[in-house]
C-alpha cells in the first residue's frame, strides 16, 4: 500500500488492545509479533472527506528536526493565510513531533528581510529563512477558498532546501457550515494524515513527548504487576508497554493502554515463567499516535510455586486416628499447609488447613459426620501455600491404617 493510499485514513482515537504473547521459537518470531503492532496501535476508518495526498521523504528519519518554524501561508483567495497557518501550527504542536518557535520571532525576521514581496516563499527562500531563524525545518503553505477549498503545506529542510514532507487537501464547501469550523476540521485531517504517514514509515518516536516520570513493578506468581502515574497533559492519549523476555536482549511492545485520568495506572503481565527476571519499558503515546523517544524502565522477578513439605509420614495402628508428621520446607514464603486425604473415588479432599508455617504435625480423626473407623486405610498428601494463597505441588502419597478393635499390636509408621 502506498503512502498516498495509506494517508486516506484519519485518526479517530486510541484503541485498547492486548496482543497475546506466545513464547517464540526464535528471534524472528518475536520480530514478527512486534511488527503486527503499528496497524493495531490506533483505530482508523476510511476518511471519505479526505481527498488529499501525503508525501514523506524516505531519508527524513535520519535527520534531526527538533526546532521548526511555521511561516504565514499564502492565500490566493478566501480566508487569511495567517489564520490557517496558526491553526496548522497549533495542531502540529499537539503531535509533539517538533518544537515550534514563536510566531513573533518569525515576523521579526520577515519584516527585516525582503524575502517574499509576492507573498509566495520558494523552497530556497524558506531554507535561507530557516538558517536565519536557527531552525532545522520551515513549514510553508498555500491556501485557497475558491472555487474549492484547498490547502497545501510542506516542510523544507533548512540545510538542503529539500521537501521533508508535504500534505494537501481539497474539499467542496458545504452550505451552512461555519468557515472557521470548516478550516479547523480540514487542518485536523491533514495533520492526522501526516501522522499516519509517519507511523506507516516507522517514524513514530519524538523527543517532544515527555516519558512517564516513574514506574514500579512487583513480581507475583507467574505475573508482574506494573503501575505508574498518568500524565495530566491533553497531548497524552495513552501508554505503550514493551517487555524484554529472558531469551532476548531486545524490548518488544505487547500492549497499549488508554490513559486513565484518575489515580495511578496499572497492568498485570500474566502467564510468565517462575522465578524469572522481566524488564519493561513504558512510553507515552500522543493523541496522534507518536511515541516518546525516552522510556521509563522497571523490572521484577516473578514468584513460583512454594516448596513442597518434605518427608511426610503417616502412623498406622492408632485407634480411629492417623497422626501425620513432616519436615517444613526452607522456603520462607510458605505460610501454612493443606492436608489432603484420598476419597474412595481417588479424588482428594481437604482434611485441614493449617496457618502456622512452623507446624510439623497433625492428627486426622475425621469429622463428626465422618469419623475415622476401625481398620480404615487412608492415603494422604500435603501441600504448602504462601501469603498469596498459591499452593505447592502435593507431596508423594503415604498410607496408614487405623487399629482394628481386636488388634493389640503397637502403632507403626508408614
Amino acid at each position: 500500500m502506498t503512502v498516498a493510499r495509506r494517508s486516506a485514513y484519519v485518526l479517530l482515537g486510541l484503541l485498547i488492545f492486548n496482543v497475546s504473547w506466545s513464547t517464540p521459537s526464535d528471534g524472528n518470531d518475536q520480530h514478527a509479533a512486534a511488527e503486527l503492532l503499528p496497524s493495531q496501535i490506533l483505530k482508523f476508518s476510511p476518511a471519505t472527506n479526505f481527498s488529499g495526498n501525503v508525501y514523506i521523504d524516505s531519508n527524513s528519519r535520519n535527520a534531526a528536526y527538533q526546532k521548526v518554524a511555521v511561516l504565514p501561508f499564502k492565500n490566493t483567495a478566501g480566508q487569511s493565510g495567517v489564520y490557517i497557518s496558526d491553526l496548522f501550527a497549533s495542531e502540529l504542536l499537539k503531535t509533539a513531533k517538533y518544537e515550534l518557535i514563536d510566531r513573533s520571532q518569525v515576523e521579526r525576521v520577515l519584516s527585516k528581510n525582503d524575502f517574499c514581496r509576492s507573498g509566495i516563499i520558494e523552497d530556497k527562500m524558506a531554507a535561507q529563512l530557516g538558517k536565519i531563524l536557527g531552525v532545522q525545518g520551515v513549514v510553508v503553505g498555500v491556501v485557497s477558498d475558491s472555487p474549492s477549498i484547498e490547502r497545501s503545506v510542506r516542510m523544507i529542510d533548512s540545510i538542503t532546501g529539500k521537501i521533508v514532507w508535504s500534505v494537501s487537501h481539497s474539499v467542496v464547501e458545504k452550505s451552512g457550515t461555519s468557515p472557521s469550523l470548516h478550516a479547523k476540521d480540514m487542518v485536523e485531517q491533514m495533520v492526522a494524515a501526516l501522522c499516519r504517514a509517519w507511523i506507516d514509515t516507522g517514524d513514530v518516536k519524538t523527543a517532544g513527548i515527555l516519558p512517564v516520570s516513574s514506574a514500579s513493578s512487583t513480581g507475583m506468581f507467574r505475573k508482574v504487576a506494573i503501575s505508574w502515574t498518568p500524565d495530566i497533559s491533553d497531548m497524552v492519549a495513552g501508554y505503550e508497554i514493551s517487555r524484554k523476555n529472558p531469551y532476548s536482549e531486545d524490548y518488544f511492545p505487547f500492549i497499549r493502554l488508554e490513559k486513565n485520568r484518575q489515580g495511578r495506572m496499572s497492568y498485570e503481565d500474566k502467564g510468565l515463567q517462575d522465578f524469572t527476571l522481566y524488564s519493561y519499558e513504558i512510553r507515552t503515546i500522543s493523541k496522534y499516535g507518536l511515541l516518546s523517544a525516552e522510556a521509563v524502565h522497571t523490572e521484577a522477578i516473578t514468584a513460583g510455586l512454594p516448596d513442597t513439605p518434605n518427608n511426610l509420614v503417616a502412623e498406622s495402628g492408632r485407634i480411629r486416628q492417623v497422626p501425620l508428621m513432616w519436615d517444613p520446607p526452607s522456603d520462607q514464603t510458605v505460610t501454612g499447609y493443606i492436608i489432603l486425604r484420598q476419597k474412595p473415588d481417588h479424588s482428594l479432599e481437604q482434611v485441614a488447613r493449617l496457618t502456622d508455617r512452623k507446624t510439623a504435625s497433625y492428627v486426622d480423626k475425621g469429622d463428626k459426620r465422618n469419623p475415622l473407623g476401625d481398620g480404615q486405610t487412608c492415603i494422604y498428601r500435603i501441600k504448602a501455600f504462601n501469603e498469596a494463597g498459591v499452593e505447592s505441588e502435593p507431596s508423594s502419597p503415604v498410607k496408614a491404617t487405623t487399629r482394628q478393635s481386636h488388634d493389640l499390636s503397637y502403632p507403626r509408621r508408614d
